[in-house]
């Protein structure tokens, strides 16, 4: 799929674009700790993953994160067993606790 552009209403379209837009550089990491973090799981994915997971792929995130990146990154998540499921987190949210 490498080099070619997805249909533009779909949120991989824009795949080639990158984001780079907080002076830290982790803009990418902050929207997902903070989306996390509303769905009362902040600590699920530290900084210290992104960083390992960065360290894998330095040349090709140095400019910014694509999409690509985003999907490489959820599939690192996965082989560490990161258990992502919204529904679950959402529903655990939802339950009110005894």
């Amino acid at each position: 799929m490498s080099g070619k552009r997805r249909g533009p209403r779909t949120f991989c379209g824009w795949f080639e674009e990158r984001d780079s837009a907080s002076e830290a550089g982790t803009c990418f990491v902050d929207a997902f700790r903070s989306a996390l973090y509303y769905l009362g799981r902040p600590d699920l994915v530290t900084m210290e993953m992104w960083d390992a997971y960065e360290d894998t792929r330095l040349e090709a995130i140095q400019y910014g994160v694509s999409c690509d990146d985003v999907t490489e990154f959820f599939k690192h998540l996965q082989r560490h067993s990161v258990p992502l499921n919204y529904d679950v987190m959402l529903f655990q949210l939802q339950v009110p606790a005894s």
